[in-house]
């Protein structure tokens, strides 16, 4: 049995990042950004999530048992993805083991978490060169039986002898996965929204039976982040010379909002527009 040790463990996910990022549907890994990551663990929550996953979910996100792991995961603070980036992408190291085993369910590296990687007799990290043999720092065993020769380590399925087979399985692999996506993405939960914020619910027309007032639309990663805000005298309305907060009109009273959204009000379906100093000193400042 070989034995990998924790940057090996951190060098595979890395080396998976490479193949997920090229075959993960959204795109999202691609060039990552906070709010992308919290959006892709929020479609990892609902296609693929295990029982051993959903603990380190927990972990990272702080979320206690007694609370909805989804709603914790849709008001995060994003920022806690940013190391998790710079570790994917190579600018920066982290030893932090739940950003470590994030990054892995992130980037859907099979042989997780750490304790079974370690363990794993050759754990196969897929896209890497079939003809060559992986090099990981993983110890070389003897037999001290057959010519006294080192046992080159193998990994999973990929062996010399069976390499066309292995190629053969990754690409059925590859295949069943983008399907999955394809349904997952086509099934995906939708939003409504409530009070001041969107909440994700169910799509189907029995739940939506159930659900009262505003109307259900398709889950959009521009509304996730979009809420109602209460602003006053002391508020912030512009950085940079540009506005930060945009407004509606709705019975005579003007609505504020944290960002453009997808454009139009949640209930009204008016256009937002950015606020102004002539806006402000109306209907904030309240001077003529």
């Amino acid at each position: 049995m070989n034995t990998t040790t924790f940057k090996d463990y951190k060098q595979a996910i890395k080396e998976q990042y490479k193949v997920a990022r090229e075959q993960e549907v959204s795109g999202i890994l691609a060039d990552p950004s906070p709010a992308q990551m919290r959006n892709l663990c929020l479609i990892i929550y609902d296609s693929r999530l295990t029982r051993a996953d959903e603990q380190i979910f927990r972990l990272f996100f702080e979320a206690k048992e007694t609370e909805e792991l989804k709603k914790v995961i849709i008001h995060c603070n994003i920022d806690r993805f940013k190391p998790i980036i710079s570790f994917l992408k190579g600018t920066k190291d982290s030893n932090d083991k739940i950003r470590i085993e994030m990054a892995a369910i992130i980037v859907n590296y099979p042989h997780r978490p750490y304790g079974i990687h370690s363990k794993s007799e050759g754990c196969c990290v897929v896209g890497m060169d079939l003809d060559k043999p992986a090099n990981l720092g993983v110890k070389v065993q003897t037999t001290g039986l057959q010519d006294n020769h080192p046992e080159i380590p193998q990994f999973g399925l990929v062996k010399s002898r069976n390499k066309w087979v292995a190629v053969v399985l990754i690409a059925v692999a590859a295949i069943s996965g983008f399907a999955l996506s394809k349904i997952v993405f086509k099934e995906k939960q939708c939003m409504q929204w409530q009070n001041n914020h969107y909440e994700l619910v169910d799509c189907t027309e029995e739940k939506q039976m159930n659900l009262l007032a505003n109307e259900i639309v398709p889950l959009d990663k521009d509304l996730v982040d979009f809420k109602k805000v209460e602003v006053n005298d002391t508020t912030t309305f512009f950085k940079n010379g540009k506005p930060v907060y945009w407004y509606c009109k709705v019975n005579g009273k003007l609505d504020f909002f944290n960002t453009v959204g997808n454009g139009t009000h949640p209930v009204s379906g008016k256009p937002l527009k950015p606020v102004s100093k002539y806006i402000i000193e109306k209907y904030v400042l309240n001077t003529n």
